[in-house]
């Protein structure tokens, strides 16, 4: 990935769950940062309105590609029908939470990498402020899972981490 700044979304399907789409605006190296200036975030929306919401954020941001949550497969097909790029993405929770969170700690060092959050965000600022570390238990010393809280936007934003770090990071072939 080179080039001048490109915009992309983090999709999480929902219905009896919110549906969230974050449109992100990736800079890449040297500055390597990630600002994220939208979200839509609404619970018991149908395909056909996901649909129609995800080509008007295209057609408004120029959203170069949607990482998407890899659970509908038939979703991501319906957004390819409608000549929006889409992608599942390989949903790693641990790795997806560690890249989200260097890129906060790259942001508060004024390092390149780092996440910003615009404040048409609401609903991932909100999940942000819940999100912890369970207590300390000495019968369960292994605590890097965070606590179960509303996380569907933070989930969006995962597999935009995620498909932005597969999309920059060269695949190595092996030869034998």
């Amino acid at each position: 990935m080179s080039g001048e700044a490109r915009n992309y979304a983090g999709v999480q399907w929902g219905l009896g769950r919110p549906s969230v789409i974050l449109v992100g605006r990736y800079e890449p190296l040297p500055a390597d940062n990630l600002v994220l200036l939208q979200e839509f975030y609404k619970r018991g929306i149908y395909l056909p309105e996901m649909v129609g919401v995800a080509r008007g954020l295209a057609k408004e941001h120029g959203i170069r590609k949607f990482y998407c949550d890899p659970t509908e497969p038939r979703f991501i097909d319906r957004l390819k029908k409608e000549r929006l790029w889409a992608v599942a993405v390989t949903d790693e929770e641990n790795a997806g939470a560690n890249l989200i969170a260097e890129r906060l700690e790259n942001a508060k060092a004024k390092r390149p990498g780092g996440l910003v959050l615009s404040g048409q965000c609401r609903e991932l600022i909100k999940e942000f402020q819940r999100a912890h570390l369970p207590e300390w238990n000495p019968d369960k010393p292994y605590r890097d899972k965070p606590v179960p809280v509303y996380n569907y936007a933070l989930a969006a934003l995962r597999f935009m981490v995620l498909g932005l770090s597969y999309e920059a990071t060269p695949r190595v072939r092996w030869l034998g």
